[in-house]
């Protein structure tokens, strides 16, 4: 783990690890997210990730959805990034649906549908 915080170039646009096997969920959570759980600077200014054969799998995918905020396009495993981009959307969908429409199962007690 790092112990002094680091500040990452608030340029960097493009990260292309491309066939780096060794490139894995971990190291892009690192990269990603300090110690103190906060994004990095590099979350503001990226904007496309390029991850084909690394170690990245859907929990990886994810960590760069919840955190890249202006990501504009992403090209790893389509597998991948179909399963965190379903998982990501459906907690988002879930989050907002509650803030709009806050429902208490206990009061519907027959549907007639």
């Amino acid at each position: 783990m790092r112990k002094k915080p680091f500040k990452l170039c608030s340029e960097f646009q493009e990260l292309n690890v491309t066939g780096s096997a060794g490139v894995t969920d971990k190291g892009l959570e690192a990269l990603l997210v300090s110690d103190d759980s906060k994004s990095t600077s590099l979350c503001e200014s990226l904007k496309f990730v390029k991850m084909r054969s690394t170690g990245v799998r859907v929990a990886g995918v994810r960590i760069l959805f919840a955190r890249a905020k202006n990501l504009l396009g992403v090209r790893c495993s389509s597998l991948d990034v179909l399963q965190a981009l379903a998982i990501h959307l459906k907690g988002t969908l879930s989050s907002t649906l509650k803030l709009f429409f806050p429902i208490d199962k206990r009061k519907i007690s027959h549907c007639p549908f």
